[in-house]
């Protein structure tokens, strides 16, 4: 992501900003208008990504959580069916590890995300409540 000092300047046509405030954001004078307003209008941005960021993660953690144990409680009652496929029935014991493997996998990725945005969230909280 470019840094605010980066961003490209308004058009010459851009009637918010006058002439000699333009020139003092590309002169690197002190805090202009321009550089403010983009300031301000970047961490609002940033925030607005990582709140979205944190939910989607969060959300994508509790899909991962539940498909392991949606395997978990799937494998018991599909083994019986693939034992009777011929080509399979002499490695069920393989496939029944395989599928918990996933399992595990996946219940174990969920609930890594979960907690790692439960400890961000209470980080955030903490920074949040000022010093009595």
């Amino acid at each position: 992501m470019a840094s605010v000092l980066e961003l490209p300047l308004p058009s010459m046509g851009c009637r918010f900003f006058s002439e000699r405030t333009r020139k003092r954001a590309r002169n690197g004078g002190p805090e202009s208008e321009v550089n403010a307003v983009r300031r301000a209008s970047t961490q609002d941005h940033t925030l607005d990504t990582n709140s979205r960021r944190t939910i989607g993660q969060t959300i994508w953690g509790a899909a991962l959580l539940l498909a392991g144990i949606g395997v978990f409680i799937r494998v018991p009652q599909v083994m019986p069916e693939i034992a009777k496929i011929e080509q399979f029935s002499s490695v069920t014991g393989i496939i029944r590890f395989c599928f918990y493997f996933i399992g595990v996998m996946l219940v174990g990725g969920g609930g890594k995300k979960l907690y790692a945005s439960y400890k961000r969230s209470s980080s955030d909280d903490e920074k949040e409540e000022p010093p009595p």
